[in-house]
């Protein structure tokens, strides 16, 4: 058991030491969701086939979203393709860029996200700048995980985003948009993906509320989502759901090779009938 445990740490060390730590510096006091991806791991997993999409312009991205809109994107490692115009990246040292991302850009939005890359880059090369509390914990998740998020107040986040404006006050929406207050996760990749989601709620009280309905989470998904992620989620093996405190957690794994039936399943599903191509 001690040479296996200590096999898994030695494993975590060199999957957190691909990401130069400096990279984290630059999740500011202002970022409220960051995602990453290691996109040459995501590529080479089954499931990548069941959520295409990840452009492959750099070995791994972190995505940072901030509370006044601006979005930034770190591509870590060399640069496989040619930056779009828009894009404007900004090399910080030989594998580290940064650039914005997202659409309907103004020459206000522009300016906005000017000033968060310079920001961004002053912190890069700040060593005395000391991390937030969302940075400490995005560099934990990256070290244990392939694709990984991390989110404050995500109800907040939605509500932000709908048609009514969050600045007017709805009771029953602001209530409940406080009752989680941090949402993470992440997927590691191997010949059985493991995937674990972590929610730390208002109180302990509200963390067995969101147990009790998580737990239907599976059913809900295949009685609304489409062709593809109902059967994903019949292949999930040891899914739970378990509390401490405030801290809700599901955490599963889906065989690879399953994942590899279920593609071959969609392909020969997705082909056109040669009766009805005559």
């Amino acid at each position: 058991m001690k040479i296996q445990i200590l096999a898994l740490t030695a494993a975590l060390a060199s999957h957190a030491a691909d990401i130069n730590p400096k990279v984290f510096r630059m999740i500011g006091p202002n970022a409220m969701l960051v995602t990453g991806i290691n996109v040459e791991r995501h590529h080479q997993s089954q499931l990548s086939q069941l959520f295409p999409g990840i452009a492959d312009n750099a070995p791994q991205s972190i995505w940072i979203e901030n509370r006044d809109s601006t979005k930034l994107q770190i591509l870590i490692g060399p640069q496989r393709t040619a930056p779009e115009a828009s894009e404007r990246p900004l090399t910080l040292d030989p594998s580290t860029r940064i650039q914005f991302f997202g659409q309907g850009w103004s020459e206000e939005t522009e300016k906005r996200h000017d000033t968060a890359l310079a920001e961004a880059a002053r912190q890069f090369e700040s060593p005395d700048a000391p991390p937030t509390a969302l940075a400490a914990r995005a560099q934990q998740l990256s070290g244990i995980y392939d694709d990984w998020f991390i989110i404050e107040r995500p109800l907040e986040f939605i509500a932000g985003s709908r048609n009514a404006p969050s600045s007017v006050p709805l009771k029953y929406r602001d209530d409940l948009a406080k009752t989680i207050e941090e949402l993470s996760g992440g997927i590691r990749y191997g010949s059985n993906d493991e995937v674990k989601v972590e929610a730390v709620m208002r109180t302990s009280d509200d963390a067995k509320a969101l147990a009790a309905l998580v737990r239907w989470v599976p059913g809900l998904i295949q009685l609304m989502a489409g062709e593809a992620l109902p059967l994903l989620v019949d292949l999930a093996e040891d899914l739970t759901v378990t509390t401490d405190g405030r801290r809700v957690t599901l955490s599963c794994h889906f065989p690879e090779d399953k994942v590899a039936e279920l593609n071959t399943k969609l392909k020969a599903l997705r082909q056109p009938d040669p009766e009805l191509v005559r």
